[in-house]
């Protein structure tokens, strides 16, 4: 056989590189979706926020995640990560997925959901971190709590978005409005009532009788009659 210079050294390499990247299959294993659906969530700066999922097997196998974390961020340095879902697995009592069967999580704060997110304490507001968010998962031929083997492991993900959002300064409630003004109100008469009650320094400047009456006028100017 006639051999073709060059040719043989990059078949070699294909074959290599195919022998460790299996190609994708056009049917995953799973499918992943966040909650909320649009994958977008915000909070202030120092605030922990996080994600729900559902997980769906497409698969007659189980599936037992191992862990979860973000990937191609676009602003790492905006928070940190934790992943919950990896520390479950799956669902109980085998804590794996069954085939062909979802599971899913709303997140609470300290260990449902796929994940939380800290959000730095001097985040910018309105700056924001994207990228993808990554399950792994080991697949098994039967029930692992029963003794089924791992023959394969993958990856699911789904996109993600997180915002900063600006502080809001705290408004008083209606009731302590109402309290307050009313307040102002008592203060305002209790004034208005202490200038009339204050006595004046008028002093008698001349004092006439006209006939009629005793008339005085005052050294500010003001005349009185009697």
């Amino acid at each position: 056989m006639k051999r073709i210079s060059g040719i043989a050294a990059p078949l070699s390499a294909a074959i290599v590189v195919l022998a460790f990247y299996p190609p994708v299959s056009a049917n995953p294993t799973a499918s992943l979706s966040l909650d909320p659906a649009s994958g977008a969530i915000a909070g202030q700066p120092g605030e922990t926020i996080g994600f729900g999922f559902t997980l769906t097997s497409n698969s007659t196998d189980w599936i037992s995640v191992t862990s979860s974390a973000l990937t191609f961020e676009t602003n790492p340095s905006l928070g940190t990560f934790t992943d919950f879902i990896g520390l479950q697995g799956g669902p109980s009592p085998s804590f794996a997925l069954a085939p062909l069967a979802s599971w899913s999580e709303v997140f609470d704060g300290t260990s449902q959901g796929i994940g939380s997110y800290a959000l730095d304490s001097g985040a910018i507001p309105f700056s924001q971190n994207t990228g993808q968010i990554e399950v792994a998962f080991d697949i098994f031929n039967a029930d692992p709590s029963q003794g089924g083997t791992q023959i394969a492991s993958d990856i699911v993900s789904a996109p993600f978005s997180i915002t900063v959002e600006p502080e809001v300064s705290t408004v008083p409630e209606p009731a302590s409005c109402w309290w307050l003004t009313c307040a102002m109100v008592v203060l305002a008469g209790a004034d208005g009532l202490n200038r009339k009650l204050r006595p004046t320094s008028r002093v008698a400047a001349s004092a006439g009788f006209d006939g009629n009456s005793i008339w005085v006028t005052h050294t500010d100017g003001t005349v009185a009659k009697r």
